[in-house]
């Protein structure tokens, strides 16, 4: 399966549908999908492209692990949730962007090449161990919208310069 012409009247589609698929590079999601099930690409190891609907509000476990090629992941503004694990293994993975209201932990061990992670200013609060391991990171900017920040976001990684652009400090709940 090399590519996938979904209907724009699919609203959903079901757990690991595309799982395993390691000819699939790219996808484009209906506007009416709200979510991605759980596996939705596991294993898809030459995906490179995933184009949202601007309707996507959820992103379950594994829906992106062992996606080894691809290299940036963007959560969208309308998400309101992100699974744990959601792009474990993903070893070619070397940028996150945050555009959703909450950065969530999400444990996504195996990616050794995030360097990059962009924090859009919607983003209002950053949850516990969010950045785990991110080994590769060395610099992030929090913007200034940023509210909260809760205990070890940046557990595991090697951080070397962290710039706040907000005046007033972050509300947190222990040590960063």
């Amino acid at each position: 399966l090399r590519s996938i012409n979904i209907p724009k009247t699919v609203t959903q589609i079901g757990q690991s549908a595309f799982a395993n698929c390691i000819h699939l590079t790219k996808i484009k999601l209906p506007e009416g999908v709200t979510k991605l099930s759980d596996g939705l690409f596991l294993g898809c190891s030459n995906l490179k492209d995933v184009t949202y609907s601007s309707k996507l509000d959820t992103m379950e476990f594994h829906v992106f692990a062992q996606c080894t090629s691809l290299e940036k992941i963007t959560i969208p503004k309308s998400v309101k949730y992100v699974a744990g694990i959601a792009w474990v293994d993903c070893t070619n993975l070397q940028t996150l962007e945050y555009h959703s209201e909450k950065i969530w932990w999400t444990q996504n061990t195996g990616c050794p090449n995030v360097s990059n992670i962009i924090i859009g200013d919607e983003v209002q609060e950053i949850e516990q161990m969010a950045f785990y391991e991110y080994e590769a990171l060395r610099t992030l900017t929090i913007p200034a919208n940023v509210k909260k920040l809760e205990r070890e976001i940046f557990y595991g990684c090697n951080m070397r310069s962290l710039y706040m652009e907000s005046m007033t400090p972050p509300e947190t709940d222990g040590c960063l």
